[in-house]
């Protein structure tokens, strides 16, 4: 995922790594998907709902009263990803088999 992130303005980093667990378990109630399945799994990773409870946990650490709801509205196109790393909404290309 992205290292940060830019929403209306303001840059949060992305939290992928030194999750708490507290983050972590919230994470998991809002997606229903075992954490280590997230870690384990890529294509997981860039399910819409982990996407957005990655984003929700790491804009809290910046404004701790940001709801879910809040976060989940925001248009997923309004999200600005740091352009080192591949944007998280975005399928991977498969390369075209040789011919």
């Amino acid at each position: 995922m992205a290292a940060t992130f830019t929403y209306e303005g303001v840059t949060y980093p992305l939290v992928d790594e030194r999750l708490t667990f507290a983050e972590a378990c919230a994470i998991e109630k809002v997606t229903g998907i075992a954490f280590g399945e997230i870690e384990g799994d890529p294509k997981v990773r860039k399910r819409a709902s982990v996407v957005l409870a990655m984003v929700w946990v790491s804009a809290k650490r910046v404004n701790p009263t940001l709801t879910w709801a809040q976060v989940g509205s925001w248009a997923m196109t309004a999200v600005e990803w740091n352009e080192d790393e591949p944007d998280p909404t975005t399928p991977e290309e498969t390369p075209a088999p040789n011919a």
